[in-house]
C-alpha cells in the first residue's frame, strides 16, 4: 500500500509519485479546454446543442461522484480522503462546465480556467516544498496577473480585471475547506464576479 501512495502535505495520493504527477498534468491540461470548446466545438456545433451537452455533462459528473462515493472508490491520482466526499476531479469538472455555460464571453472563460490550471498546482508544489508563504502568495498573484493581462491584451477586455482577479483567485484558494475544493473556488468565485459585473456593464 505504501508504494502506491505518495504523501503530499496532509493528503495522500493513490498511485504514488506517478499518481501525483498525473494529478498535476491533469491540472495543466485544463488550459486546453477553452481552446477546444471555443475554437473547435463552437465552430462545429450549434450553441444550444452545446449548452444541452454541458448540462448533461454536469449531471453525469454528479452521478459518477455519487456512485463512486457510495462504493468508496478512490481512483488513480485521487486523494485517499476523497473516498468519502466529492473529489477534486468532480469539483473541477463541475466548475469547468459552469464556467463554459455561464461565462459572459470566451475571454473570461480563458482567463478563469487558465488561471486555475496554472496557479493551483504551482501553489501546491511550493507549499509541499515549504516555501515561505509570502513567496507562495506573490508567485500565485504574478501568475494570475499575467494570465488576465495576456487575455486582456488579446481579447480586448479591461486590464482592471487582472488587478481585481489576481488577489481574488489566490485568496479563495488559500483556505482549506472540507465542503468544497479550492479548484471550484478558484473558478466559481471569479465566474460569479464577472457574471454579476457583466449584468451591470461596470467594467
Amino acid at each position: 500500500m505504501t508504494a502506491a501512495i505518495v504523501q503530499t502535505g496532509s493528503a495522500s495520493t493513490r498511485g504514488g509519485a506517478p499518481g501525483h504527477i498525473a494529478r498535476r498534468f491533469f491540472h495543466l491540461s485544463l488550459m486546453l479546454v477553452p481552446f477546444i470548446f471555443y475554437r473547435f466545438l463552437m465552430q462545429v456545433f450549434f450553441p444550444p446543442a452545446l449548452h444541452i451537452a454541458l448540462i448533461i455533462f454536469l449531471f453525469l459528473v454528479i452521478l459518477f461522484e455519487f456512485v463512486r462515493i457510495r462504493l468508496g472508490i478512490v481512483l488513480f491520482a485521487q486523494r485517499l480522503h476523497e473516498a468519502t466526499h466529492f473529489s477534486a476531479f468532480g469539483w473541477t469538472m463541475l466548475s469547468l462546465g459552469l464556467v463554459l455555460l455561464f461565462s459572459p464571453s470566451p475571454a473570461y472563460s480563458f482567463a478563469i480556467i487558465i488561471s486555475c490550471a496554472l496557479a493551483d498546482p504551482l501553489l501546491g508544489e511550493l507549499r509541499a516544498r515549504q516555501v515561505n508563504s509570502r513567496k507562495i502568495i506573490s508567485s500565485g498573484l504574478l501568475v494570475v496577473l499575467l494570465v488576465w493581462s495576456v487575455v486582456a491584451y488579446f481579447c480586448h477586455i479591461a486590464y482592471l480585471w487582472a488587478l481585481l482577479m489576481a488577489p481574488v483567485t489566490i485568496a479563495v484558494e488559500w483556505p482549506s475547506l472540507k465542503w468544497i475544493d479550492d479548484n471550484a473556488l478558484m473558478m466559481l468565485v471569479p465566474l460569479i464576479i464577472v457574471f454579476l459585473v457583466s449584468m451591470h456593464a461596470v467594467i
